[in-house]
């Protein structure tokens, strides 16, 4: 199953001042700097707007622009949710991994991944709702310095 990303103000308006650079080099010299600006502006947009997750069978795909990562559902540990000015991040947390991922439908996307691995931990969520037993509390990882 696919799941879309939350698409924070900083994407927004990183792709909104790009698009308004783009624009200038397309009024100043439309077909040298405008065709190249037009090129290197759409790559950027996509970098940035770009990341979805995928489930299929045992494994996370999780895309970020080009940047492709397969992970074994099998090996997360630990998910810890995080909300920061109203947006929530999922962090997902393995023997050899630590991502951050911030899914539109977060509470079916942990769902999802507990249907395939029940022995995660989940930190930080409402219980009553995921039908999970408690687990004992671990401290947050999101801010661990290596």
């Amino acid at each position: 199953m696919k799941y879309k990303s939350n698409i924070n103000v900083i994407q927004k308006v990183f792709v909104a001042f790009v698009i308004s650079l783009v624009c200038i080099a397309v009024l100043l010299n439309p077909i040298l700097s405008g065709v190249a600006s037009s090129v290197l502006g759409c790559v950027l947009i996509y970098l940035v707007i770009y990341e979805h997750y995928i489930i299929e069978c045992k494994t996370l795909i999780v895309i970020k622009g080009f940047d492709r990562k397969v992970i074994n559902i099998m090996s997360i540990k630990y998910i810890n949710i995080a909300s920061t000015n109203g947006e929530i991040f999922t962090e997902i947390v393995g023997k050899q991994y630590k991502l951050v991922l911030k899914p539109v439908l977060t509470k079916q996307f942990i769902q999802h991944l507990l249907k395939i691995n029940p022995d995660i931990i989940v930190q930080n969520m409402d219980r009553e709702h995921m039908n999970q037993p408690e687990h004992p509390i671990v401290p947050p990882l999101m801010n661990d310095t290596p």
